[in-house]
């Protein structure tokens, strides 16, 4: 398996990893298994060069949003809610998002603004549940 499909693995098991420096600290506790062990001593050096690279954002300013927000590549970690910073987007994203409604993409910004997370797909017709948790994946 190679870095970043092993990576993609773990995040979908709900397993985020980051680098500190020349550590790999993943986390939540205990969801890490043997065999994950194993894996991220054999390709290390490529998992440290994908967190490394994938995490620098670029600013980009939307005219939909009016404001700058930053784009990065890919997102291994929990993107966080921001009141004050620029709102982080992935590039998945953007491409699930082009070619929506400016109010709907407006609406998808302010929950990634307040609540962080990952943009997923619309909610449902008649969705009840937070406004976070309808669009984003959290």
């Amino acid at each position: 398996m190679n870095a970043l499909a092993f990576l993609h693995s773990l995040r979908s098991r709900g397993i985020s990893i980051r680098t500190n420096g020349t550590q790999i600290v993943a986390g939540p506790d205990g969801l890490l298994m043997e065999a994950d062990r194993e894996t991220v001593k054999a390709i290390r050096a490529d998992i440290i060069a994908i967190l490394q690279s994938t995490g620098k954002p670029i600013p980009v300013l939307s005219h939909t949003v009016g404001e700058i927000v930053h784009v990065i590549e890919e997102s291994f970690d929990t993107i966080p809610a921001t009141e004050t910073g620029p709102v982080i987007y992935t590039r998945a994203e953007l491409e699930r998002i082009d070619g929506l409604p400016p109010d709907v993409i407006r609406g998808i910004h302010d929950s990634k603004r307040r609540c962080g997370g990952l943009y997923d797909t619309p909610p449902d017709e008649g969705d009840t549940g937070s406004p976070c948790q309808a669009v984003l994946a959290v």
